[in-house]
């Protein structure tokens, strides 16, 4: 099974700089068809954790330590994606690394459909 190797902090955000900056290397370990992919998000990478379009915010905080993770690795592959089947594969890596941790499976459904939809309308206005 899939699973990120330990990780424990970020810097906060300042004045000087309004997003959080990793302090170390997030390391997501995904299980694919009998071997192992590692997808490292690299320490100084900086996110903002809104992946999520802001309705999704009116209910729950983008910065929940049941999803940050998996909303850091999704910032970063989104930050990397040159195709439309990047950013699909962005969002099920997003999908696959909330179950991980411990994410309701409605809450991750809802959060996947949203980055999903909003990945057709970056397309669509791009």
């Amino acid at each position: 099974m899939s699973n990120f190797t330990n990780f424990t902090s970020v810097m906060l955000p300042t004045k000087e700089n309004p997003l959080y900056t990793l302090t170390e290397d997030l390391i997501y370990e995904r299980y694919q068809k009998w071997s192992w992919l590692y997808i490292v998000v690299p320490i100084g990478t900086e996110t903002n954790f809104a992946s999520l379009p802001w309705i999704c915010t009116i209910f729950w905080k983008k910065d929940d330590p049941r999803w940050i993770k998996a909303s850091i690795l999704h910032d970063y592959l989104w930050s990397k994606a040159k195709t439309i089947k990047d950013y699909q594969d962005a969002n099920d890596i997003f999908y696959e690394a909330m179950i991980v941790e411990w994410t309701p499976r409605s809450i991750a459904t809802l959060f996947y459909l949203a980055v999903s939809l909003s990945k057709y309308l970056y397309f669509l206005l791009k």
